[in-house]
């Protein structure tokens, strides 16, 4: 199992805000919070770790609806898989984003390569990347990457499943308990349809307990649905910590402690 980070943020509550939006039934609508007390970055190797982490602060006498848990998705919450003959192949997200990156940068990314992804091994020339992967190409190639995963992902070639058995049971324990869920993903808006279909067909779904009840774009590339906010690599002002930080701020929203969970380490601490 790939080990993931997670980041405990307690915060403090120092500035008032007036929501214009209105926000109802959410926890301190008139407060933002701006003020970390302190970071704990911790590398667990199980979803279970955030529940545990998260009835800690219940006992130390925190609310829960005012303890938010964030995820990321791929490698977090979904796996991806190939499926040959009735055999399974895991296709994890650091070996199909270089691989895709890499046929768009050599200029020979066909149909026929797409098909077979998943069905042969994935060789990645980090070398060659390296060589080609400089300034001028990086943003097309992230968003051609995330154009060609659409594709991979509508079409159903590649599939999905919980990274782990329990991970719906974990998921439905913390929102039995009361605790805040939501998702914090780098996929792009585009994908946003295909990937809550794909988490609602293995019985996730953030949008019952939601912190907030529409959809609020934060730019005209990223923004929040259902329970997650969708970040587009490649696409300006792509950062997790900040956009993240804009939306608290846009809907009025203030936790008292942040526990998110993610298996890129700087993804964590933009947060």
């Amino acid at each position: 199992m790939l080990k993931k980070w997670i980041i405990i943020i307690p915060l403090l509550f120092v500035s008032s805000c007036i929501d214009k939006k209105k926000v109802e039934n959410q926890p301190h609508p008139q407060t933002t919070c701006v003020k970390h007390v302190k970071n704990s970055i911790r590398e667990i190797n199980s979803i279970d770790q955030v529940k545990e982490i998260a009835e800690h602060y219940i006992q130390l006498g925190f609310c829960p609806r005012d303890i938010l848990t964030i995820f990321d998705v791929d490698e977090t919450l979904l796996s991806s898989y190939a499926e040959k003959n009735s055999i399974k192949k895991i296709i994890r997200s650091r070996e199909l984003f270089p691989y895709i990156a890499q046929k768009i940068l050599l200029h020979n990314l066909s149909e026929d390569d797409i098909k077979q992804i998943g069905k042969d091994n994935i060789n990645i020339n980090n070398k060659k990347l390296k060589q080609l992967l400089n300034k001028p190409f990086l943003d097309a190639v992230s968003r051609k990457t995330y154009t060609m995963l659409a594709t991979l992902y509508k079409s159903k070639r590649l599939k999905t499943q919980p990274v782990q058995n329990n991970t719906v049971h974990i998921l439905d324990s913390l929102e039995k308990c009361g605790i805040k869920t939501m998702g914090l993903t780098a996929r792009g808006f585009d994908l946003a349809q295909t990937t809550l279909q794909q988490l609602r067909d293995v019985g996730i779904d953030f949008s019952k307990h939601t912190i907030y009840n529409c959809q609020h774009m934060l730019n005209q590339v990223h923004g929040f649905v259902q329970g997650f906010i969708f970040c587009t690599p490649g696409a300006p002002h792509f950062d997790k910590g900040k956009l993240l930080t804009k939306f608290f701020t846009e809907i009025c929203y203030c936790p008292r402690v942040i526990i998110f969970t993610d298996d890129y380490l700087h993804f964590v601490k933009s947060v």
